[in-house]
């Protein structure tokens, strides 16, 4: 008990913890009102590891997107350190999300916006280039002019506001991962199987034609995918094979016993006879199956989507080559500002007069 008590009480504090970083990087990044700051800046000791720590990101991602940057596998170390920050901002995301009254809406908005964002991300790049490319360009160009032409922090603060773009880029292309991953956890329980034709090299076992059982070419052999694993199928035929594969999908007899009390064609479980799946009637059978094949198109076209947007922004050479400029110019701008700073306190200044409570009257007086 006390161990529930505690894994309760814990997931808690990580709901209310990611509540408050997500209200403070609101706060902080679009509504906290900044006055201009002339260049070059007064820094203190927080000023001049916060200006060196900005360059140093920069640099790493003009190295990142640099066409000389070979893949590697990323950091572990890394990788779990990332995860870590974002835990409390997805057990807020996934807490909300899995409100009783607000998930149907939010499942059927997701999919409602994978099947309109088909041409903006499947067939075309628009998707990336407003929310992810355009923002950018607009953002460091005002630094740019801010920094060379009026010498103090001004415009940058009028355009911050386009940043929700860059924020909805990235929660949008989360959400719809979420909800991909979401929908095949709860229906695959639902389904008991997916027929289709027999493909070398994705089904765990080869076929073996059954020698006592006479050739019939007209029918092919076929396969038994879990949901999941169709799902990673589909979308690769559909993705680089060109071809949507015809399947057949079945449900449990828990769900389609669900199906039968919810359409009155019994009552209760108690009243279902064993065969009963025969006795549906055709129109009732067919909506059943249809229920059952809505579900699988919509998680594969949220998997073409996420797919097709993970591919642009891997693999398209031109925004990776536009983003390595902006990115560039952003550290030259930071650089610029630190260096000028750093000039303007020199050297002896900064070792002597920069502190932590350099505006904090001394109490001891």
């Amino acid at each position: 008990m006390k161990i529930l008590n505690s894994h309760i009480i814990f997931r808690y504090f990580l709901i209310f913890l990611g509540f408050f970083i997500f209200s403070l990087f609101i706060w902080v990044r679009f509504i906290r009102e900044r006055l201009p700051k002339v260049l070059p800046l007064n820094l203190s000791w927080i000023g001049l590891f916060i200006l060196i720590e900005i360059c140093l990101i920069y640099l790493y991602l003009v190295y990142s997107y640099s066409p000389f940057k070979r893949y590697k596998e990323p950091n572990p170390a890394i990788t779990t350190i990332v995860e870590l920050l974002y835990t409390p901002l997805i057990a807020f995301d996934t807490y909300i999300k899995n409100i009783s009254f607000f998930k149907p809406y939010y499942e059927r908005f997701i999919i409602f916006l994978a099947y309109k964002f088909t041409y903006i991300i499947c067939e075309t790049s628009i998707f990336y280039f407003i929310f992810a490319i355009l923002p950018r360009l607009i953002l460091v160009s005002a630094l740019f002019i801010d920094t060379v032409y009026f010498h103090k922090l001004h415009y940058i603060y009028k355009v911050l506001l386009i940043g929700v773009l860059l924020f909805l880029n990235r929660y949008i292309s989360y959400s719809l991962k979420f909800a991909k991953e979401s929908l095949i956890k709860e229906w695959e329980p639902l389904m008991c199987k997916i027929t289709c034709v027999y493909i070398h090299g994705v089904y765990d076992y080869d076929y073996v034609p059954d020698p006592d059982e006479e050739d019939d070419e007209d029918i092919p052999p076929t396969m038994y995918l879990s949901l999941k694993r169709f799902i990673e199928f589909q979308k690769n035929m559909i993705m680089y094979g060109k071809e949507k594969f015809d399947y057949r999908v079945s449900g449990t007899v828990d769900f389609i016993k669900d199906f039968c009390i919810e359409n009155n064609i019994y009552k209760s479980k108690e009243e279902i006879p064993r065969g009963f799946i025969l006795s549906i009637p055709d129109q009732q059978y067919r909506l059943l199956l249809s229920s059952l094949e809505k579900k699988v198109d919509d998680i594969t076209q949220l998997a073409l989507v996420i797919e097709s947007y993970s591919n642009t922004k891997s693999d398209d050479k031109r925004y990776k080559n536009i983003l390595c400029l902006v990115f560039s110019n952003y550290l030259l701008c930071w650089l610029y500002i630190l260096i000028i700073s750093m000039y303007k306190n020199a050297w002896i200044d900064l070792l002597v007069h920069l502190s932590l409570f350099d505006k904090i009257e001394n109490p001891f007086i």
